[in-house]
């Protein structure tokens, strides 16, 4: 399924409580180990998990998995990835 999402700036305070980075908390979530980077049309291996919203406005906030240069991406894009929900009050399925 394909998605339009918008990439939320300064949101480094805000640490994953439950894994060691926000990619990670991707990658427990999703069940995937080594992810691409969501934007549609690239390829490239995923460096970090970025917070996006969706661009119909639905007021949550979503991990995706992005590599460098997609992460600065400042306007409306495209991704082909789950996204996962950030829960305040749920942890992760990480199993380990």
């Amino acid at each position: 399924m394909i998605y339009t999402v918008l990439n939320l700036f300064r949101t480094t305070s805000n640490p994953c409580k439950c894994c060691d980075t926000w990619l990670d908390h991707w990658k427990n979530n999703a069940g995937q180990k080594d992810p691409v980077c969501a934007y549609k049309d690239c390829q490239k291996q995923a460096t970090a998990g970025s917070h996006v919203t969706r661009d119909n406005s639905d007021f949550f906030w979503y991990i995706i998995p992005l590599c460098d240069e997609h992460l600065k991406a400042r306007d409306v894009f495209e991704i082909k990835s789950k996204m996962i929900k950030i829960k305040k009050l749920e942890g992760c399925k990480r199993t380990n």
